[in-house]
């Protein structure tokens, strides 16, 4: 998981769609975006926008002999984990 507050990563990842598969969520009311290569790859990049140059991209990544999970989904638990301890926006 990285943080980027340089940038509007969020709005980048909109521009550049680097992935095939390109689906817009919202985590913990948050919005969000999951990136994957292919419908079975183990491996899911999930961008969520925090607040304006405020953003949190995560990567799961799952062992490629198999899909056991959705590898999207374990990196939105993971978001939506580190999003219950920030602390309140002013």
């Amino acid at each position: 998981m990285s943080v980027d507050t340089d940038r509007d990563l969020l709005a980048d990842t909109y521009r550049t769609r680097a992935s095939r598969i390109f689906a817009p969520v919202t985590i913990a009311g948050y919005p969000a975006v999951r990136q994957r290569m292919a419908e079975d790859d183990n491996t899911c990049t999930v961008t969520t926008g925090l607040g304006p140059h405020q953003a949190l991209e995560t990567e799961w990544s799952g062992l490629m002999i198999r899909q056991t999970s959705d590898p999207c989904q374990r990196a939105e638990e993971a978001i939506a984990l580190v999003i219950r301890k920030l602390p309140p926006q002013k």
